[in-house]
């Protein structure tokens, strides 16, 4: 993973992979976590140290940091998970090939379900309520007013408003 330094126009060499880069997600004290081959997720702590948060997974995509942890779609067995230092858990099973996540209000988080059509909210409690209706939803983000950008794996981008659940295509433009 190279990071860029937009000012001085350089990059450097941020996290050597033990496998392709699936996922990463920043953690509040410095640390990157990593998917690696769609089965582990690393934490490459500030000095470099890495450590192994879990493994054996099954499709990894999207990785989310929070304060409960590392929030896990396992895509290929339709899981999402939270890893953490104490281990692993599973919030909510049996959803369409989850893929991505983003942060939603009140500890819960907003996950793509790629084979659903859908981006659902996740809580903690491991409740799942549908947000949107998305064709292939694939990369999402909370933009400033709370609504989120959903990337299509289509190639297109929607911006969903989870309170209307309004879904309205921003790219292409028609």
């Amino acid at each position: 993973m190279l990071e860029l330094d937009a000012a001085a126009r350089t990059t450097r060499v941020r996290v050597r992979a033990a496998g392709p880069l699936e996922g990463i997600a920043w953690a509040s004290d410095g640390s990157i976590y990593v998917v690696e081959d769609q089965t582990r997720i690393v934490r490459i702590r500030p000095d470099g140290t890495r450590w192994v948060l879990a493994q054996g997974l099954n499709g990894v995509h999207g990785i989310l940091a929070s304060t409960d942890g590392v929030i896990v779609c396992e895509s290929f067995v339709g899981n999402v998970r939270v890893a953490s230092e104490s281990g692993i858990r599973t919030l909510a099973s049996g959803l369409g090939n989850p893929s991505y996540a983003a942060d939603a209000p009140n500890g819960a988080f907003y996950v793509t379900e790629f084979s659903a059509n859908r981006v659902s909210l996740v809580e903690l409690s491991g409740r799942v309520q549908e947000v949107a209706t998305v064709s292939s939803p694939g990369p999402v983000i909370v933009d400033r007013v709370g609504r989120l950008l959903v990337g299509s794996l289509a190639g297109e981008i929607h911006r969903v408003d989870p309170v209307t659940e309004r879904v309205t295509r921003i790219w292409p433009r028609r």
